[in-house]
């Protein structure tokens, strides 16, 4: 999906990262999460008809709409976001699969990137 389609949603997946360290700017590493929940996370996503790309924290994400409100059991409604451009947010509260649950900190949805 390189071309930006009508129904395409963009997301990011914070990660959860190890507890127990209070967070600065010297901690900042100790909060990425590890390789295996990156990867575990990527690949049930890419198996799951989404486009995952690790981002260091979390991963960067793109899939239909239909997909992402399948797998989140939640519906999506369009808005505009503060440029004009069209976007989506949450009907409802999002639901994160079993699989990952344990692994995610946070699901937020992204705009949609701009093309000069």
């Amino acid at each position: 999906m390189s071309i930006v389609e009508e129904n395409e949603v963009q997301f990011d997946v914070t990660l959860k990262a190890p507890a127990g360290t209070i967070r600065t700017v010297k901690t900042l590493e100790a909060f990425r999460p590890s390789a295996n929940t990156l990867v575990h996370c990527e690949r049930w996503l890419n198996a799951n008809g989404v486009e995952a790309h690790s981002s260091g924290f979390g991963l960067s994400c793109q899939t239909s709409k239909e997909t992402f409100e399948a797998l989140f059991q939640v519906e999506l409604r369009p808005v505009l976001d503060p440029v004009g451009v069209p976007a989506f947010e949450f009907d409802g509260d999002l639901k994160i699969p079993e699989a990952i649950a344990s692994d995610v900190a946070e699901i937020t949805l992204t705009g949609r990137p701009e093309y000069f």
